[in-house]
């Protein structure tokens, strides 16, 4: 009978186990989890989507290219946006000024992703002509 009272009662104090599964609506490019998929670069930017709302609205997680342009390593952002397609193009707003509503939920949300790398040196030198070295040293122009 007290066997059967420790048991009951460490079934009740133990909280239930969380699901592995992430929400399909919030992605996280870092870990490839992008539900509605991963459209084409855009002007060096791209793009890891959340699964869509009914209304077609859906989070956002951009990739770019970090302050040194393609010479730096890009990063993806810390969170996403709530955001629809207009003519082919991931936006924020809708045409006439309207605002997704992703369920209702927030129009910006925190992915958990690692924020971008903070400022770096956005100059490149050439030392020899067509060849990119690093940094530009103090030394240069």
């Amino acid at each position: 009978m007290a066997a059967a009272a420790i048991g009951a009662a460490a079934a009740i104090a133990l909280p239930p186990t969380a699901s592995a599964e992430p929400d399909p609506h919030i992605p996280d490019g870092p870990a490839g989890w992008c539900p509605g998929g991963q459209p084409g670069a855009q002007g060096g930017i791209r793009y890891c989507l959340g699964a869509p709302f009914a209304d077609g609205s859906f989070y956002a997680q951009t990739w770019s290219f970090g302050p040194g342009g393609p010479f730096a390593p890009g990063a993806w952002h810390s969170g996403a946006s709530c955001s629809v397609w207009v003519n082919g193009q991931v936006q924020g707003g809708l045409p006439g000024g309207g605002i997704p509503q992703c369920g209702g939920g927030s129009r910006f949300v925190n992915t958990g992703a690692p924020s971008p790398p903070p400022t770096q040196e956005p100059y490149m030198w050439q030392k020899d002509p067509g060849v990119w070295q690093g940094p530009c040293p103090p030394t240069c122009p």
